[in-house]
C-alpha cells in the first residue's frame, strides 16, 4: 500500500550542485546563491546530503562555466561517501550530459518515475 507522503521522498538537483569554493567563492553570482556565512558551517553537499537516505538524483552539463563539473563530482564524491555510510548508495544518481548551464532532463523523468512509484519495501524514506 502507497502511504501518503507529506515530505520529499525523492529529489533531482539539476545544473546547481557544486563545491562553494569552485562556483559561488570563486565565479560571480547572483544574490540567490549566496547564504550569508553557510560556508562557515556547511558546504553544498552537506546541504544536499539532508534528504538522505532519500532517493537523490543529479544532473548536470558537462560545460557549465558556473558550476564547474570537477566542482560538481567532488560534492557528488561526498554524497556518495554518506550514502553508502546509510546503506543506500544505489539511492544516489549522477547524470553528466553535454552541455552548458540548463536543465538537462533526459534522466529525470525516468528516474522520478521509478521511485516514486516504487512500494515502501523497495526503498527506505527518511523521517
Amino acid at each position: 500500500m502507497r502511504r501518503p507522503w507529506t515530505t520529499a521522498c525523492a529529489a533531482v538537483i539539476d545544473g546547481a550542485l557544486c563545491t562553494f569554493r569552485a562556483s559561488i567563492m570563486a565565479i560571480e553570482h547572483c544574490a540567490d546563491n549566496y547564504v550569508p556565512g553557510l560556508a562557515r558551517y556547511a558546504e553544498a553537499h552537506d546541504v544536499a546530503g539532508l534528504i538522505a537516505p532519500r532517493p537523490l538524483l543529479i544532473e548536470h552539463g558537462t560545460d557549465d562555466p558556473i558550476f564547474p563539473i570537477e566542482g560538481v563530482r567532488q560534492a557528488y564524491h561526498h554524497l556518495a561517501r554518506l550514502y553508502s555510510l546509510l546503506g543506500c548508495p544505489a539511492h544516489l544518481e549522477l547524470d553528466e550530459f553535454d552541455g552548458g548551464h540548463r536543465f538537462g532532463g533526459a534522466r529525470a523523468f525516468s528516474w522520478l518515475d521509478q521511485w516514486l512509484n516504487s512500494t515502501e519495501e523497495n526503498h527506505t524514506h527518511g523521517p
